[in-house]
């Protein structure tokens, strides 16, 4: 758990008043998720045919995000 505060100051012309808030932030989603142990190291592809990414190739788990959620990205296509 984190801490933090800020202060929050009210004035009118004449008058002023300030009062320090306490912030307790509580992380959420701060775990990076980990490539499952155990998976096929290859997908063999013929050229020409499509095939699908399955968890037996690529999983994820996320220990704060439901691993139905995982988002994975594909950054640099096969040649």
């Amino acid at each position: 758990m984190t801490s933090d505060t800020f202060t929050l100051s009210v004035s009118d012309v004449d008058n002023r008043v300030s009062k320090v808030f306490d912030i307790e932030v509580v992380p959420v989603d701060d775990v990076i998720p980990r490539v499952r142990d155990n998976l096929k190291p290859h997908l063999i592809v013929s050229e020409g045919s499509e095939a699908v990414i399955s968890p037996s190739v690529l999983a994820a788990t996320d220990d704060d995000t439901d691993d139905a959620s995982l988002v994975f990205l594909i950054v640099k296509q096969p040649k």
